[in-house]
């Protein structure tokens, strides 16, 4: 298997970014088959299966999972591709698993790659680096650009300029305010309505700030569960939901167990509140996993962790025609394969 992970670029970097999911597919699929190796599958727009798979020239079968982020790739991607991987390797112990990301990875996505056998990533570095030994696919990804946005510049004389994407909005609030307690009202506000973009009209307007009925609590956003399709007519099915609660903390360290606690006792049988949504700066800590685990043992109370990276990149996702909720279907996945008494 050709393995690159410590390929560095030089010369002028490509912008992936300006090419569609489709394109980026396609010149990922052109750097394979010139590195060596032979494509015996594709996937299907709108196919749940890996992008590609792939033989080596000693044999090896590889499965490639392609992502166009322009956030690093959050670890519970990892982790479900990794799962993937495993899972095939029990038919087929040969296989191995390519991770092919235009960007980088995050911290914890990177640990993940590294604990995992079998396991490799082309970053954008290393597809960069790909270019240059193959000028003839670099020329045809620049053209594919430059085609593109020769019809943009076409359009946009008989256009006012368009508005920058929204993700990129966010991007931009998100980094205008503080981390840290002063802030929190505004990362709050923010976290509400990034949300609400994400995954409307699947979820409804949330209620801000809703005192519970005896007064004594109040919960930063409850989202209603409107959509009868999946993936949330799934969630409210399998959690016994009608709501979404949605928690931010605007913390400088990870979180850790009492802020799973906040956020679990605003979730009750009764109400039909069983899902949360805890959203904050930096990931959770491990004490914090455990607490999730145990409301979940306890009292069937489902928490997802999320940070402000993976919101903005589900934004991006689904600006992208692509589904933001296979992010925390990931995690979900993940905790309940690694779920044990």
């Amino acid at each position: 298997m050709v393995r690159l992970s410590n390929l560095a670029s030089s010369g002028e970097p490509f912008d992936f970014k300006a090419l569609n999911y489709q394109d980026f597919e396609l010149l990922v699929g052109a750097l394979l088959s010139r590195s060596g190796l032979s494509i015996t599958a594709q996937a299907r727009p709108g196919q749940n299966a890996p992008d590609f798979e792939l033989v080596s020239s000693t044999g090896e079968r590889i499965i490639v999972e392609v992502k166009n982020y322009r956030q690093p790739i959050p670890s519970a991607i990892v982790n479900q591709f990794a799962s993937d991987v495993a899972r095939a390797r029990v038919q087929m112990p040969d296989t191995k698993g390519l991770l092919v990301v235009s960007g980088d990875l995050s911290p914890r996505a990177r640990q993940a790659i590294e604990k995992q056998d079998g396991l490799d990533v082309w970053t954008g570095d290393d597809l960069r680096h790909l270019l240059q030994r193959f000028p003839d696919v670099a020329q045809a990804a620049f053209s594919s650009v430059a085609a593109s946005q020769s019809l943009q510049m076409m359009m946009a004389a008989a256009s006012p300029p368009p508005p920058r994407p929204v993700f990129a909005q966010f991007e931009d609030r998100l980094d205008a305010i503080k981390a840290g307690k002063d802030d929190w009202s505004k990362f709050e506000d923010w976290g509400t309505e990034i949300l609400t973009e994400i995954f409307k009209p699947d979820l409804g307007p949330p209620d801000q700030q809703t005192r519970s009925d005896d007064g004594l609590d109040i919960m930063d956003a409850i989202f209603p569960i409107r959509s009868g399709s999946p993936p949330w007519a799934l969630v409210r099915a399998e959690y016994g939901t009608r709501f979404a609660v949605a928690e931010y903390k605007n913390y400088t360290k990870p979180i850790g167990p009492k802020q799973v606690e906040s956020i679990q006792q605003y979730l009750w049988i009764p109400a039909k509140r069983q899902f949360g949504l805890l959203v904050s700066r930096e990931g959770p800590a491990p004490q914090a996993i455990i607490q999730r685990r145990r409301a979940w043992l306890e009292q069937q109370k489902m928490i997802v962790f999320l940070t402000a990276a993976d919101l903005i990149g589900m934004l991006e996702m689904r600006e992208n025609g692509e589904e933001p909720f296979n992010v925390i279907e990931a995690q979900l996945e993940e905790f309940f394969r690694t779920l044990s008494p």
